[in-house]
């Protein structure tokens, strides 16, 4: 793809929220005019006004849209788009944006200018098998400053072979076998066609959301099985900006998820969630015995974007959001049945297993990550919120699988550096004690918990904290 756009070029391989204001607003001022891959929308907005431009985009090759950048005598300006007191900007686009079929996928980061304005950075990509339709049935594609419909059928005929071949010229198949997708991905990534992984991710993102908002309670497991795989190779590798992508997959997913609308007979934002956690679990088992402890501190170091009460780690949200929409008591075998599933997909695919690993260690790897995100999340949240309830699954098991972890928080350099960066040892002891009081009250009335640390390593923490 040629981008002669010194804005595209900048920002289009790039995740919007890498992007500052004042980088954006530097951008603009030097981008010249509107192309066939960026188109900037201002003014007083209506849905449709965005609907059109996505899908024009998506339906070329993907590109960018600036929403509140104005055309100025001496460059672009973002002056942002009057904010609507009654209706969050974030909501409002999710809204507009979800009325696209299908909707293609999209990143996209909101500015808060001053209170009253606000403006997006939207890159979409194209879909990989569909034309995007307006709610009205119409299909635009954008052109050399403008957007208009496809009126001849030759066209519009050349677009629908062109999307629904457009698989076959890719070096895997997003729809193949879980482990023949990700034994494809390591041939790619062997290949040096890194550049795939990131449409690849950003479909099978997709695609989960799809099956989740439109296939009903039983999707969408074979596309989280198909993420999880590739995760899997994606996020093992020694390049972290490659395994950056499988990260920000999974919270870009999570954050979805927290979007789709109830049904009267399903739950699909609830089961969405509950199956990226499913994916985050093996992944992040993955790195624990791999001993990947920064990317694992990555996956796990993602706040829900939810307001109502404390902040809580992504996937501690995903626990109290099935016990709030599920409105009854749950028994620990409940969460332990959450646990075992995601050892069984473990064992179920290979490339979740490129250790080996057998036995107990798919289980033991899972609690063990279970634990580290529990650390991340007291680690990031403030001191005032800090007895907040944790939604905890480790201490429904024995104590002997997270203890090694436990034990090189308090005892590793390396370790603790990299889970709690900038924290000292008489930190790490603080939090290993909350933490371990915490275990020993989600168990309270269904078992006994051993404790965290072994004797002698307990009494070390003890003397550390209270001498």
């Amino acid at each position: 793809m040629s981008h002669t756009s010194a804005l595209v070029r900048a920002l289009r391989d790039r995740h919007p929220e890498e992007v500052a204001v004042e980088e954006l607003k530097q951008e603009l001022a030097i981008a010249g005019d509107e192309t066939e891959w960026w188109e900037a929308k201002a003014g007083v907005l209506r849905p449709e006004h965005i609907q059109r431009s996505v899908a024009g985009l998506a339906n070329r090759d993907g590109g960018l849209l600036l929403i509140g950048a104005v055309q100025a005598e001496d460059g672009w300006v973002l002056r942002g788009v009057q904010a609507r007191p009654e209706l969050e900007a974030g909501t409002w686009l999710a809204d507009t944006l979800r009325a696209l079929r299908p909707m293609p996928v999209i990143q996209q980061q909101i500015y808060n200018l001053d209170g009253a304005r606000w403006a997006a950075l939207l890159n979409i990509e194209p879909h990989p098998q569909y034309p995007i339709v307006l709610p009205s049935g119409l299909v635009l594609r954008r052109e050399v400053g403008s957007t208009k419909p496809i009126d001849d059928g030759r066209e519009l005929a050349e677009l629908v072979f062109q999307r629904a071949g457009a698989l076959s010229k890719k070096p895997f198949d997003p729809m193949d076998d879980p482990d023949a997708l990700a034994s494809a991905v390591a041939s790619a990534l062997r290949a040096g066609q890194a550049g795939e992984l990131r449409p690849l991710l950003a479909n099978l993102r997709g695609q989960a959301r799809d099956a989740a908002e439109f296939n009903g309670w039983d999707t969408p497991d074979v596309e989280i099985d198909r993420l999880a795989a590739v995760a899997a190779v994606v996020i093992s590798q020694e390049d972290a900006a490659i395994s950056v992508l499988s990260v920000e997959t999974h919270h870009e997913l999570f954050d979805e998820a927290l979007l789709l609308g109830r049904q009267p007979t399903a739950m699909p934002d609830i089961k969405l969630q509950r199956e990226v956690r499913r994916s985050a679990r093996t992944v992040g088992a993955l790195l624990v015995r791999l001993r990947h402890w920064k990317p694992a501190r990555q996956l796990a170091a993602h706040s829900s974007p939810e307001s109502e009460g404390p902040r809580r780690g992504w996937l501690a949200s995903v626990a109290a959001n099935q016990a709030r929409a599920i409105s009854r008591p749950l028994s620990p075998e409940y969460w332990r049945h959450d646990v075992r599933v995601a050892a069984e997909t473990i064992e179920r695919i290979a490339a979740l297993r490129p250790d080996d690993a057998k036995g107990n260690d798919p289980l033991n790897s899972i609690l063990a990550f279970d634990f580290l995100c529990a650390v991340v999340d007291l680690d990031q949240r403030d001191s005032q919120v800090r007895e907040a309830s944790l939604w905890l699954d480790f201490p429904y098991f024995s104590a002997q699988a997270v203890r090694p972890l436990a034990s090189k928080v308090l005892d590793d350099e390396i370790v603790r550096e990299s889970l709690l960066p900038g924290r000292d040892r008489h930190y790490a002891a603080a939090l290993l004690e909350q933490l371990d009081a915490s275990a020993r009250r989600t168990v309270t009335n269904s078992g006994f918990w051993e404790g965290l640390l072994d004797a002698s390593r307990a009494e070390q923490v003890r003397q550390l904290l209270h001498n």
